[in-house]
């Protein structure tokens, strides 16, 4: 919407914009030793000569396309899993800092991204492959995320989403499966992370939905 906006308005290209130039980079490594699994990375991505708008012009005059400050993203995952015959289970951690202008980045900067910080993520599931059936669950827990006290925001809150689910694909014929979910079980009030305008006092943001049970199928041919 932020996009379609701007390039509804007249504007021009200042002599001295340059072309985004985008660097990357991820370490990491991997260990596993029988049933269990043990990973860690590191992620950086630094975007430079951002699109941005010079709009201080005169009444009637197009705004103009400038080179706008670097676009940082910075963080790291840790994730520990488990998988057996049956069984699996496992944990992630992600912390991310997106910065702006050398400032955390805000919730209504659509077109640059979000504000992360620390996530974790969980699944756990166990199947009977004589009947055809796995039931499991899933859960995401953001933790609360603290811009700097001249930022201008407002923190965000932590929250916590649980999903539980049931597949069943009949032996008898693997191509049709079933499966019954509950998503955000425990019923939070919670705004998601990459939901705009969380960070605003005068703006009501959209909440993600409530407790929701869903029954689907699927065959596969």
């Amino acid at each position: 919407a932020e996009s379609g906006l701007f390039h509804s308005f007249p504007y021009i290209y200042s002599p001295d914009v340059e072309a985004q130039k985008a660097r990357n980079g991820k370490l990491g490594f991997a260990y596993s030793i029988h049933a269990l699994r043990l990973a860690a990375g590191l992620f950086s991505t630094t975007l430079a000569n951002t699109a941005a708008y010079f709009e201080d012009v005169a009444e009637g005059e197009p705004f103009v396309r400038v080179a706008g400050p670097d676009l940082k993203t910075r963080g790291y995952n840790l994730s520990a899993g488990f998988e057996g015959a049956q069984a699996r289970a496992g944990v992630t951690f992600t912390h991310t800092d997106v910065e702006y202008n050398n400032a955390g980045i805000g919730t209504t900067a659509f077109t640059y991204g979000s504000p992360v910080g620390d996530i974790f993520k969980l699944h756990a599931s166990y199947a009977l492959p004589a009947f055809g059936v796995k039931v499991g669950a899933t859960s995401e827990i953001a933790l609360k995320y603290d811009y700097s006290v001249d930022s201008g925001n407002n923190d965000l809150d932590g929250y916590e989403a649980v999903t539980v689910y049931a597949d069943w694909r009949p032996t008898f014929y693997s191509p049709l499966s079933l499966r019954l979910e509950a998503n955000n079980l425990l019923d939070a009030e919670y705004v998601n992370r990459f939901s705009a305008g969380g960070s605003l006092g005068f703006v009501s943001a959209l909440k993600d939905p409530g407790r929701s049970i869903v029954l689907s199928t699927r065959i596969v041919f």
